[in-house]
């Protein structure tokens, strides 16, 4: 019973890890077609989005490290609050990646 305890904590922290994959999948697509405009227009030359797709989308790697943002909290700070028995951080990294989801969700139609 004790180990069945010990064990849900790392259940719970390996399964959102894989969860925080898809928001960061979310936030790869939405605020990437946001700032290119790839899916009904491309952004007109000079506008911010246009810098902001020509500085971070482009070259891929920058947007890469941004959007695995939501998976980066859960990974790290899910081990990090599991090994050091740390709950809120536990909590916390299981909580962040959602709410960046979420904010993505709505934010990016209301932005572009």
């Amino acid at each position: 019973m004790l180990v069945m305890a010990r064990a849900r904590p790392w259940l719970l922290w390996v399964a959102s890890t894989f969860g925080s994959l898809i928001v960061s999948y979310f936030v790869w697509w939405f605020w990437g077609m946001g700032f290119c405009g790839e899916e009904a227009y491309d952004s007109p030359p000079g506008t911010t989005a246009d810098a902001l797709c020509q500085a971070l989308v482009r070259p891929v790697w920058p947007w890469a490290l941004l959007a695995a943002t939501p998976t980066t909290l859960a990974l790290g700070g899910g081990l990090l609050g599991l090994v050091f028995r740390l709950p809120r951080l536990f909590g916390f990294s299981l909580v962040a990646p959602v709410v960046l989801g979420v904010l993505t969700f709505f934010l990016v139609p209301a932005l572009f």
